[in-house]
């Protein structure tokens, strides 16, 4: 009986719970003390009275083309639904808490209208937060910017609807595929947010460029999944050339939707006017639009880390944000864009859920910027509270099971995850571990034990022997 008991043994391996960038967030914003593992952009829109998170006649900063309340749209029950993963709540945001965290960095957006969209939006919710802080606020044509002075916070928006130049040559304006000058007024930020597609579909006299060149060769036009491609590699190598990713995060925000042609939603209507409320389900009728695939394509190619925020999906199913034909002085129906408060302002509450991932060991980053491991006995977020529970049944099961302790010293190894150096998986991986790595050391100290217990059975033998040679 003695014997059996050392040749069957049963181990629990205790996991160190570290952050998966695919989803997860700070559960309670104000007080990091816990990492969900949760996909954010996963779920489903929810009735919330107790939205939106600021009034538009308060915000100083919104365009007129993005004002529906004051421009006479009649509803608003739109602005009452809030974004709920499924496996975890997004903490609601807090414009104090973002500014203390970023005190003295600058965040900046850069792309098309869109990005003007989301801009306007992350200023309106930080002021609504600090109506008396002390503002810079500075329009023009490609730079503008928002600075929260009391706290040294710079937002700025650099409009460039392609990423790539257009230039003015003999024969017009030409987009250049592969050339991104402008690249040089991106440097120096704290956090990058990109964002590109809504101009590349524009035609006739929206049309932005006359020509399109690829390296050498000029075009008068080309399939424009085709162009987007290009010149979103050509973005892609700019990070790579350009981007410290120890000093500057950086995000792409996923392809933003339109919603001109009612049948994508199985609806008969003929674009977004007069929708009041978003579809239900987690998914789109329309499926996922193939500029998606490039996106996805192009981020799997760059070296350094580029986190996406993956809004797809989730946009789609809000038919009902747009400003149709309540967008200021503009003419026609605009179902590209979104109002304000609204939509944009869910993209911001995802950003920041982003980019507060990492502060639970002490940092404003998540495992990318990670070389070494933490320097001290402790993780400064404490105990995975799932440790507790495995304590709690491991001490009432019976028959013996050895627990490989191994999350604390987990823990402190916030630089050996594969981060994006992952095989073809797109988004950030702070869950898993490099090999050689950390395993490595887990299974040391499983063989020790093994060891270990070998030596007590041959020393328990040795004893058992010598007692029948005394008999």
């Amino acid at each position: 009986m003695f014997l059996s008991f050392w040749v069957v043994q049963i181990f629990f391996f205790a996991s160190g719970v570290v952050s998966d960038v695919r989803g997860e967030l700070v559960n309670n914003v104000s007080s990091i003390s816990r990492v969900s593992v949760c996909n954010l952009f996963q779920g489903k829109w929810v009735f919330d009275a107790s939205y939106p998170l600021y009034e538009s006649p308060s915000c100083p900063f919104i365009d007129p083309e993005f004002d529906c309340q004051k421009y006479g749209r009649p509803d608003n029950q739109y602005l009452k639904y809030s974004w709920k993963p499924d496996a975890c709540d997004l903490p609601r945001f807090d414009g104090v808490d973002f500014l203390t965290r970023w005190s003295g960095k600058k965040i900046m957006f850069v792309g098309d209208s869109l990005s003007l969209n989301q801009w306007e939006s992350l200023a309106c919710m930080i002021h609504a937060s600090v109506p008396n802080s002390k503002i810079s606020f500075a329009r023009q044509q490609s730079l503008s910017s928002v600075t929260f002075e009391d706290y040294g916070v710079t937002i700025h928006l650099y409009r460039s609807p392609y990423l790539v130049d257009i230039t003015r040559e003999s024969i017009g304006r030409v987009l250049k595929l592969d050339s991104i000058q402008q690249g040089n007024a991106w440097k120096g930020m704290d956090t990058l947010i990109f964002n590109t597609w809504h101009w590349w579909t524009h035609t006739g006299n929206d049309q932005a460029w006359d020509y399109i060149q690829d390296g050498l060769t000029v075009f008068k036009d080309m399939d424009r999944l085709v162009a987007f491609f290009k010149g979103l590699t050509t973005w892609g190598r700019w990070v790579d050339l350009n981007v410290d990713p120890t000093k500057t995060k950086v995000f792409f925000q996923g392809i933003s939707p339109t919603h001109y042609q009612g049948r994508d939603w199985s609806s008969a209507s003929k674009n977004c006017y007069g929708e009041q409320q978003p579809l239900e389900g987690p998914t789109y009728p329309a499926g996922t639009p193939p500029e998606v695939t490039i996106v996805n394509k192009v981020l799997n190619q760059i070296k350094k880390p580029v986190y996406l925020l993956d809004i797809t999906t989730l946009s789609q199913l809000r038919k009902d944000g747009h400003p149709s034909a309540y967008s200021g002085d503009h003419s026609g129906v605009d179902c590209s864009h979104w109002c304000l408060p609204g939509l944009p302002d869910t993209w911001n509450q995802l950003l920041n859920a982003a980019l507060i991932m990492g502060q639970e060991w002490g940092s404003k980053s998540n495992c990318v910027a990670g070389q070494q491991p933490l320097k001290r006995w402790t993780y400064p977020a404490g105990p995975v509270p799932a440790a507790a529970v495995v304590n709690r049944v491991l001490s009432t099961v019976k028959k013996p099971i050895y627990l490989l302790d191994i999350t604390t010293l987990s823990q402190l190894r916030t630089d050996a995850h594969p981060t994006t150096y992952s095989g073809i998986h797109l988004r950030l991986d702070c869950s898993h571990w490099c090999l050689p790595g950390l395993p490595d050391t887990w299974n040391q100290l499983y063989m020790q034990h093994l060891l270990y217990e070998d030596d007590i059975l041959s020393y328990s033998s040795g004893l058992i022997s010598s007692r029948i040679q005394m008999l």
